[in-house]
């Protein structure tokens, strides 16, 4: 007995040093890859653009609600009940207020908040890819994310990106854990994470209808759960899901008079990307031109909307005429919203670390359809352009060579669970990042990618395990 009692005790031992020792090499390589994150972050930092520092071609607009927030406590102006034509939601704006009045309105509270947010995001991506697959495919993400030129850049801009792939993150964090235990609250507060970006960018405003028809068929095949219960289940992700998005609506009613949620949708479809389609019509031969000639068409749409632009008659008019027009060139504008998807897809973050620290380098000054000459021609001024550089130039061909590499392993991660028959989890990643490209048809760039980047790290960090490390797992059951 006593000898039986040592073996055990010797059996407990040996388990609890193995597992500390597994806790401590993930803690290990997490710990590395978040001090390289900083290090980097660092070194950007101590070098972006003195001219404009931080700042992009949108982020007058947010500074200009979070100063009034910090002034007044308020994010609308006092003296009028009109909102204005191009209004984000204020989500961004109110973080950053709440930063200002805490800290001050210095750059540098907002883009070290943002770091650390970013960091905290890679932490939850491990936990995320973790439910889902397993600890080395997570280790793998973490890694991946740490070293992920955009979200390295974004953190250190004045824009929304930063707080917007957050909130994104930790839906999918939230979402992976019901997938992995079924436990309602987690499916809740995925609704309302998911809910809450909306008021960030509202972006995921439509996604919750085919998340929603992916969504029931999975929660009627859980067996030890009653008809009522799963019923509760879908009840409580839609519940928690519009929490945020009618708590704007009331802002605007209460604001405005007008309990709509905002008129960015119109704007960038009928107003932005329309004029696009107008200024390749006529073919411009410069990028002056061509912006020229953009502006001019912008003005002409925008003097088509009547009223007050949260209502939707006000776009009426603009509304028939965009329609009118697509009908008559269904190809044109079918083909420039491919070119804008396949700019979300296949952009470098590289272009827009080239504004983040050149003093004379622009947002939209770099673009690779615009450019002339052969193929392989324009991919090279693509990745060249904008900096003077080497270091930056060289990131951006590695970047380039990344994005081909990541997305064969995304491939292989789709065709694994596909094999393996996780209907489920398939339909959710390849509904997620087609919805969110989809979305950018109006003007796409790298910059909106960091909406489902991640789920691309995800991904390619799976397509590794099972490639080359053969720990391809999956921790998604039904029942």
């Amino acid at each position: 007995m006593l000898s039986k009692n040592i073996t055990k005790n010797q059996i407990n031992i040996t388990t609890y040093l193995l597992e500390n020792k597994i806790v401590n090499k993930k803690v290990f390589i997490i710990t590395f890859f978040s001090s390289i994150f900083l290090l980097i972050s660092l070194a950007l930092y101590l070098n972006v653009s003195t001219e404009k520092p931080h700042r992009d071609l949108d982020s007058g607009g947010y500074e200009e609600k979070a100063l009034l927030f910090y002034k007044t406590g308020s994010l609308a102006p006092v003296h009028t009940k009109t909102p204005p034509l191009v209004q984000q939601p204020l989500g961004y704006p109110l973080f950053m207020g709440i930063i200002y009045k805490t800290f001050g309105t210095q750059d540098i509270f907002l883009i070290w908040a943002q770091i650390l947010l970013t960091l905290l995001s890679a932490l939850i991506l491990f936990f995320a890819t973790r439910h889902l697959f397993g600890n080395t495919t997570a280790l793998i993400a973490h890694a991946f994310f740490c070293l992920n030129i955009g979200y390295i850049t974004f953190a250190q801009f004045i824009l929304a990106e930063a707080l917007l792939a957050f909130f994104l993150m930790l839906f999918f964090e939230r979402f992976s854990y019901f997938i992995k235990t079924k436990k309602k609250y987690s499916l809740g507060l995925a609704g309302l994470a998911l809910g809450s970006s909306s008021l960030i960018k509202p972006a995921a405003l439509y996604y919750f209808l085919p998340l929603l028809l992916i969504l029931i068929p999975f929660v009627f095949t859980l067996k030890r759960f009653s008809a009522i219960k799963k019923a509760f289940f879908l009840a409580l992700f839609t519940s928690c899901f519009f929490v945020p998005v009618k708590s704007y609506q009331l802002y605007n009613y209460l604001t405005y008079g007008i309990a709509n949620f905002g008129a960015l949708g119109n704007y960038n479809l009928y107003v932005w990307f329309w004029s696009k389609v107008a200024t390749d019509q006529q073919t411009p031969e410069t990028t002056s031109h061509r912006n020229k000639i953009f502006s001019q068409e912008k003005q002409s749409r925008t003097s088509m909307i009547t009223g007050n632009p949260l209502q939707s008659e006000s776009w009426d008019r603009l509304g028939q005429a965009f329609w009118k027009s697509a009908r008559e060139n269904p190809s044109l504008f079918i083909k420039t919203w491919i070119r804008e998807m396949i700019k979300t897809y296949a952009g470098l973050y590289s272009t827009n670390l080239k504004v983040l620290v050149e003093n004379k380098t622009k947002g939209g000054d770099v673009s690779f359809f615009y450019n002339k000459g052969s193929f392989p021609n324009k991919i090279y001024h693509y990745i060249t352009q904008g900096t003077d550089s080497t270091i930056i130039k060289a990131t951006s061909f590695l970047e380039t060579i990344w994005n081909i590499l990541r997305y064969i392993l995304v491939l292989f991660a789709l065709l694994w669970l596909l094999i393996k028959e996780k209907w489920f989890l398939l339909s959710f990643f390849t509904s997620y990042i087609f919805y969110f490209s989809l979305v950018t048809g109006f003007d796409g760039c790298a910059r909106y990618r960091t909406m489902f980047e991640f789920l691309l790290i995800t991904l390619a960090s799976l397509g590794i395990s099972v490639l080359f490390l053969h720990k391809g797992t999956c921790r998604e059951k039904q029942g």
